[in-house]
This record gives structure tokens, C-alpha cells and sequence, in this order.
């Protein structure tokens, strides 16, 4: 049985080399185009001349007078200040202290079971019989054997098959590029 995904795994390759024999056919086709137009020929402008820029006069700016500053002796002193009052500091209250032997707690005594409990009973199971006969396969019947016919065999040398030929197909001449002739003013 042939495998049914094959075709669908195969298209993207198919579609990719279409794709790039076209694009070079296409990229060949316009550079064969491109070098067999000569391209038309741009006349050269004469460069403009400008005139010289007027030369502006230098602004004066104006003297700034320099700040005067009164001598380091005359600043205003900070005044150190009078004695700071105290604050007093809260006393926290001593928690009471814990003893390092703490009393051990009474528990209640579980009831002490007894030593001699009886042992339960449980239903014994039947005992089967040690000599069982064994059980008996039925046996599988046998199919006839299919006879299969037999191949025709075939020569050993076949004919050769006859192909018909292909008529000559007169030759093809190229027909020369068209060009562009390009008129200068």
C-alpha cells in the first residue's frame, strides 16, 4: 500500500524550485536587456556661481562688572546652643521569670490488656483433591492445502520494441536584438 502523504510533503519543494527557475529565467532575461540598450547620455550642467557672503561686524559685548564679596571674617557665626534637656529613658517592666524544671504533667493510664487473649477463629477453606484430571485441548482440524497455479513462464529473450523516429526540424535563426537609437539635442 502506497504511503498517502507522500504528494502533500513533496509540493513545497516542488513549488520552491518552479519558483527559482522562473526567478532566474526572469533575472537573465533583464540583464540581457539591460546590457544590449546603451543607456541615453546625461548632458553636463555647468556648476552655478555664487556670490561672496557680506562679512557681518563683531558684535561688542558689554563688560560685566566683577561680584564683590564681603570678607570671610564678616559671615554670620552659628551660636552654639545652651544645654539640651535630658530625656529621660523609660524603664521596661522585667518579666516574670520562668522556672528551669517545669513539673511534668499526669496523664491518664491506658488499661493494660490481657496476656492470654484467644486467638480468633477463621473458616478454613475447602481443600481440593491433589489428583485432578487434566483437561483436554480439543485439537485444531487441519485445512487442505490450496494448490496455487503456477506462472507462464516467458522467454528468455524479448523482441525489442520498434520506436518511431522523429522528423528533422529546420534550423532556427536568431533574430538580432531590437536596439534604441537615442537622438542628442
Amino acid at each position: 500500500m502506497a504511503y498517502k502523504h507522500l504528494p502533500s510533503m513533496l509540493s513545497p519543494f516542488f513549488i520552491l524550485a518552479l519558483s527559482l527557475i522562473c526567478s532566474t529565467t526572469m533575472v537573465f532575461g533583464a540583464r540581457h536587456l539591460m546590457e544590449s540598450t546603451p543607456l541615453p547620455k546625461i548632458p553636463e550642467l555647468s556648476k552655478p556661481e555664487l556670490p561672496p557672503f557680506p562679512t557681518l561686524p563683531k558684535p561688542e559685548l558689554p563688560l560685566l562688572p566683577k561680584p564683590e564679596f564681603p570678607p570671610v571674617s564678616h559671615f554670620a557665626t552659628l551660636q552654639k546652643p545652651a544645654d539640651l534637656p535630658t530625656i529621660l529613658i523609660p524603664k521596661v517592666p522585667k518579666l516574670p521569670e520562668l522556672p528551669h524544671e517545669l513539673p511534668k504533667p499526669d496523664f491518664q493510664k491506658l488499661p493494660e490488656l490481657p496476656h492470654d487473649l484467644p486467638k480468633p477463629e477463621f473458616q478454613k477453606l475447602p481443600e481440593l483433591p491433589h489428583d485432578l484430571p487434566k483437561p483436554e485441548v480439543p485439537k485444531v482440524p487441519e485445512l487442505p492445502k490450496v494448490e496455487i497455479p503456477k506462472w507462464p513462464e516467458l522467454p528468455h529473450e524479448l523482441p525489442k520494441p520498434t520506436v518511431q523516429t522523429i522528423p528533422n526540424l529546420p534550423k532556427y535563426e536568431s533574430i538580432p536584438p531590437l536596439t534604441t537609437q537615442t537622438t542628442s539635442p
